[in-house]
């Protein structure tokens, strides 16, 4: 696999395990009532001179350049 392929892979892990171990807190059966919250990521990652960035929920990472705003990450949509 490519360099490429596998950040990506590192960075949708790195989700998921977070996802998982919220999940685990959230639904919890000693808690008095489950947790409704929502969540917010952002996770960039610079390596040599590759950038790779993920995202969930309302989150977007943007470079300003010379005044002009440049979008690095896509809107997640559920």
């Amino acid at each position: 696999a490519s360099g490429r392929e596998r950040m990506k892979a590192l960075l949708v892990d790195v989700f998921s395990r977070l996802d998982a171990a919220f999940l685990l807190t959230a639904t919890d059966p000693l808690l008095p009532q489950p947790c409704l919250a929502g969540s917010t990521a952002l996770l960039l990652l610079l390596h040599h001179e590759a950038i790779s960035i993920a995202n969930l929920g309302d989150s977007r990472a943007v470079l300003c350049r010379n005044g002009d705003a440049i979008p690095l990450s896509t809107d997640h949509k559920p």
